[in-house]
């Protein structure tokens, strides 16, 4: 992911991508048990789009935010912090199985109105 970004100019979103990627994987890994987790990833010349899922659809979606004192519980207050833009697939048993969070990084900052 890293390489394709710096190849298509973006080479200031790689940090923020990283971590928001990593954030989202280690969501799963915490709070399923699945065996499969999913990474789809789209750059484009002033942007990049990234999407987790997991196979678990009967597991929590989102966390309620952290308390202060909490040593974890951050991880979607950083993908708030970053994204320009950011959201949700639901799973739908009889449709899609898998769910997951998608993040979109934007060159030159937020897209986000």
């Amino acid at each position: 992911m890293a390489d394709l970004m710096n190849l298509t100019g973006n080479a200031e979103l790689v940090d923020d991508a990283r971590l928001l990627v990593s954030e989202l994987v280690t969501n799963v890994h915490l709070h399923t048990d699945t065996a499969v987790v999913r990474l789809d990833v789209a750059v484009h010349l002033a942007s990049v789009r990234v999407a987790v899922w997991d196979d678990a659809p009967g597991s929590r979606l989102l966390s309620l935010p952290a308390l202060p004192d909490d040593g974890s519980g951050r991880g979607l207050l950083l993908v708030e912090a970053l994204a320009s833009r950011w959201g949700v697939y639901r799973p739908n048993i009889n449709t899609r199985r898998r769910k997951g969070v998608w993040f979109a990084l934007d060159r030159g900052g937020s897209g986000a109105p």
